[in-house]
């Protein structure tokens, strides 16, 4: 049979075979969770793309909103610049015509 030199020589020989091949299979392991972590990555880069763009449009639309909504608010207070002035030249005037009133009665 076999003696415990020839035995520790197997096991020696055994060890780094089993050595050999967990090394292997931690490379190829760490290979596929690197190859995962970088699709993982770009999933995740492009999905806050993605949520950037829309985000983007939103803010243009708000934008173009409140810029509409400021150039109504100016036209409102045109209007009612006007509008004040005229009340103005109204009062001015009925005051004249009953002044005129006034004098011709």
């Amino acid at each position: 049979m076999l003696d415990q030199k020839d035995l520790e020589i197997l096991k020696n020989m055994m060890e780094s075979v089993v050595d050999g091949r967990l090394a292997k299979s931690e490379e190829t392991i760490l290979e596929k969770v690197d190859e995962r972590l970088a699709n993982s990555e770009n999933l995740v880069l492009s999905e806050m793309e993605r949520t950037r763009e829309i985000l983007e449009r939103q803010i243009n639309r708000i934008e173009n909103r409140m810029e509409s909504m400021q150039h109504d608010i100016n036209a409102c207070k045109l209007e009612k610049g006007t509008l004040d002035i005229l009340i103005k030249k109204t009062d001015q005037l009925e005051k004249r015509l009953e002044e005129l009133e006034r004098k011709s009665a």
